[in-house]
């Protein structure tokens, strides 16, 4: 197998990424589809991309999504018939040193259960299961949600970026200067369109939507914790689902943890339903694997 890396990937490598993408969602009916841009990954010029070759063929690919400095998600399809060959295992080894030379030290494999090859694969490495995420689409045959509040929705722009950085920080925990670089890699990508909501005059709350991947992606959605549970976050998604319902006709999707039962209700009131779960398997440092 001849194999190639790179941080930014030609028309025709989406092509055929998708393409093998759809073949082996054939073998195994998962629900998820790979990003194809690096854009928002923390380090930009980290090749994140790595594609084996089999002739002209593309026969096995491996992505990384990095969300920041620390921590990368490894997502990986091979050719349903090309499996159990070591194509996965050379592709995870080079995008390992690929990793270590960026200094990231926490790898996640991102594994749906109804993938059995999948299974069979992290059997081979020393991991253990960090957390499930629920993949959830909106059903627009259902009735719109209805805000409860009177909030002023807005679009996301530079001048907002510290109150953003701040939401985005409080809400989930994570350092300041983190959450500055994340939402400037949201303005920075171009399919990535945000949206703040005002609540008497100040921003209480944001949300991202990614147009990427052939799909309206919802992330990085955040209230003000001193206002959470006052139907702040209801209002924010329902006049959110209502701009994307009129703007695209891409299937609207988030991802949510499993134990977040506060948001999973939120979602499924508004009209999503879960699609697909997703385990998120945390590698720690071993000898490699035998041929996968």
């Amino acid at each position: 197998m001849k194999w190639i890396q790179t941080h930014a990937l030609t028309a025709r490598q989406q092509e055929q990424i998708r393409s093998l993408q759809e073949t082996c969602r054939r073998a195994e009916p998962f629900g998820h589809s790979v990003f194809l841009s690096g854009e928002l990954n923390h380090f930009g010029e980290m090749d994140c991309f790595f594609l084996g070759y089999e002739g002209q063929a593309l026969a096995a690919v491996l992505t990384l999504f990095q969300p920041d400095a620390r921590e990368a998600e490894v997502t990986a399809f091979v050719r349903p018939d090309l499996r159990r060959q070591g194509r996965f295992t050379a592709l995870f080894a080079a995008a390992r040193a690929e990793l270590e030379r960026f200094g990231v030290s926490s790898v996640l494999f991102f594994h749906e259960p109804v993938c059995a090859s999948g299974g069979e694969v992290l059997k081979r490495f020393p991991v253990e299961r960090h957390h499930t995420e629920y993949l959830m689409e909106y059903d627009r045959t259902a009735a719109p949600a209805v805000p409860v509040l009177p909030l002023e929705l807005e679009p996301a722009t530079r001048e907002l970026l510290p109150r953003l950085a701040e939401l985005s920080a409080a809400a989930f925990g994570d350092a300041a200067a983190d959450s500055r670089e994340k939402v400037e890699r949201f303005f920075t990508a171009p399919a990535v369109s945000g949206y703040a909501a005002r609540l008497d005059g100040r921003v209480a709350g944001h949300l991202f939507c990614n147009t990427e991947g052939g799909e309206a992606y919802l992330c990085d959605f955040c209230v003000e914790p001193a206002l959470q549970g006052r139907g702040i976050g209801r209002s924010i998604l329902a006049l959110v689902l209502a701009r994307v319902r009129r703007e695209t006709e891409l299937p609207i999707r988030l991802e949510v943890d499993a134990v977040n039962d506060r948001a999973l209700g939120l979602y499924t009131a508004c009209g999503f339903r879960e699609t697909a779960r997703c385990d998120y398997c945390l590698l720690y440092t071993s000898p490699s694997p035998r041929d996968a």
